[in-house]
């Protein structure tokens, strides 16, 4: 397939994104500016990541396909093991529990088989389903970690969108002057209250995250603060498609080229980085600048595994 400029400028950006929240995260305990930074990117990141996922969604291969990102999960899984025994001299292994990023490579094969076994016509009535099932989940305590379930009911609905979007109107769209001036302010507006009013927000940090069940904090109108919280994924999520450019460097479209080991392997660097206590070194004896250097280090991590060798080597397995 001829890989179009639009969508690797996107994926290049999102998966920058995707790094840069899980580097600013580490430090959402010592820094105001992390926190807001995580709640900021989690809005859009991922939910723009599956809606792109989807839009490009084959109905075919369909076993070999989820046979293989179950196989991919398997092995980060025990890739992360490996980087935390490293560091650690232990290390736990479980590999029915995912709250961390593993679970994107478990929902993408459910995804995949279950898309496979909605018939087209009743996709819109299962997406609708499915976010009632979402409001709801957070209900259950059962509903969590365990298989990543909470993550694959409640993001499902991104991906299924892009399913049923068409990747020519929306690059359309995007070439409007008059949505991205839209996207713009509502970006910025987004930028706004998570910057400044970060806390009277991070209560929702875990409805961002989607990994676990209601809080004592939103109870009993979880399912308000669920919708407030699609409400703003969504709004910002395509905000963000908008102000996409169609055009760009070599260097970016070859980051939105190799997203996925981009994404496979950047996450057991990062256990390496900070059981070493990197963050900790840089936090403490560079305060503001330390927290600036261990951002830029997630720059940097993204450029690193963005080589055909990585890619070739996840290719193995697909």
């Amino acid at each position: 397939m001829k890989r179009i400029m639009y969508f690797d400028m996107a994926k290049a950006l999102l998966i920058i994104a995707v790094v840069l929240g899980h580097f600013a995260d580490q430090l959402t305990k010592e820094s105001g500016v992390c926190r807001s930074l995580f709640l900021f990117l989690y809005a859009f990141h991922m939910p723009a990541f599956l809606y792109i996922a989807g839009l490009f969604y084959k109905n075919e291969k369909t076993i070999r396909r989820t046979v293989s990102f179950l196989v991919l999960y398997v092995l980060l899984k025990g890739l992360i093991y490996a980087a935390k025994w490293a560091v650690n001299g232990k290390a736990a292994f479980d590999l029915f529990s995912e709250g961390g990023t593993p679970w994107f490579l478990l929902a993408m094969a459910l995804y995949t088989l279950l898309t496979r076994l909605i018939p087209v016509k009743w996709r819109l009535s299962f997406l609708i389903l499915n976010v009632i099932g979402a409001l709801a989940a957070g209900y259950c305590d059962q509903i969590g970690e365990w298989m990543a379930l909470s993550r694959l009911i409640v993001f499902y609905p991104f991906f299924l969108a892009g399913v049923m979007s068409c990747r020519e109107k929306l690059q359309r769209a995007a070439g409007r002057l008059p949505m991205k001036l839209l996207g713009a302010v509502i970006l910025l507006a987004w930028g706004y209250i998570a910057f400044v009013h970060i806390d009277r927000i991070y209560f929702l940090r875990h409805l961002f995250t989607g990994s676990v069940p209601y809080h004592a904090s939103v109870m009993p109108y979880g399912f308000l603060y669920r919708l407030l919280v699609y409400t703003t994924e969504v709004l910002t999520g395509i905000s963000f498609l908008m102000l996409v450019p169609g055009g760009g460097s070599k260097w970016l479209s070859d980051v939105g080229r190799y997203t996925l080991p981009i994404y496979f392997f950047h996450r057991p660097f990062l256990y390496i980085l900070t059981g070493i206590g990197v963050h900790t070194v840089l936090i403490t004896s560079l305060g503001m600048t330390g927290i600036i250097v261990w951002l830029l280090l997630s720059i940097a991590t993204v450029f690193l595994f963005a080589r055909g060798f990585f890619d070739r080597f996840l290719r193995l397995f697909l």
